[in-house]
C-alpha cells in the first residue's frame, strides 16, 4: 500500500509538482536517520 499518490492536473505548475516530489524524496532520505517509516 502506497503512502501517497500525487495526481499531476493539466495545467499544473512544473515547479509545484518538482517541489512535492523533493520534499517526498528528502522523506524518504532521512527517515531512517530519525528511526521513522520511509514513505512509498
Amino acid at each position: 500500500m502506497t503512502d501517497f499518490t500525487i495526481l499531476v492536473l493539466s495545467g499544473a505548475y512544473a515547479t509545484s509538482v518538482a517541489a512535492t516530489l523533493d520534499v517526498l524524496q528528502a522523506a524518504s532520505t532521512l527517515a531512517p536517520r530519525t528511526k521513522a517509516a520511509r514513505p512509498t
